[in-house]
């Protein structure tokens, strides 16, 4: 037996998320025979501008030049 834990940062530009739903549906995602999975509510961190732009680019990678080619 194992156990697996997995961070998942979810990062919202509105407070349009219900963070119920998103508890449930990772909860029904994971209800398969032979898995148990428990889901934690969340912490909640407000986030500046500035910390974003450094969370975007360090968790996903995704620099202000890497914006500017795309667009």
């Amino acid at each position: 037996m194992k156990k697996f834990s997995f961070p998942l940062d979810i990062v919202v530009h509105d407070d349009s998320v219900d963070i119920d739903e998103v508890v449930n549906a990772v909860s029904q995602c994971l209800s398969v025979e032979g898995i148990e999975a428990a889901v934690k509510e969340p912490t909640i961190k407000s986030l500046t501008e500035q910390g974003y732009k450094i969370w975007r680019s360090r968790v996903l990678g995704v620099s202000v030049e890497d914006l500017a080619e795309t667009a």
